[in-house]
């Protein structure tokens, strides 16, 4: 099965409440991040790619088409994360 990527058009640095407003639930490829210091939180980044289910297609993207230039740059889900994945159980 082919996992949906959409490309953002015309991307610009956005907000991170407008980032959660606009793609909750999603993974974006983010650029350009600014965090805020102590304790560090991202203040805003540029999403340039977002995508359900499809976190390792955009690493592979993140690593492949993006460098320096495009400043601090990740892949994030922005949402609530089920914690209790990651303590080793299931979905109950």
């Amino acid at each position: 099965m082919q996992k949906a990527i959409t490309r953002v058009e015309n991307p610009s640095f956005l907000s991170y409440n407008e980032i959660r407003k606009k793609y909750w639930g999603k993974q974006v490829l983010m650029t350009d991040m600014q965090l805020s210091t102590g304790p560090s939180a991202l203040v805003g980044a540029i999403v340039r790619y977002y995508a359900e289910n499809s976190m390792r297609e955009l690493w592979k993207l993140l690593d492949s088409d993006y460098n320096d230039e495009h400043g601090d740059c990740t892949v994030r889900f922005i949402g609530d994360i089920n914690l209790n994945l990651y303590a080793g159980g299931g979905d109950s």
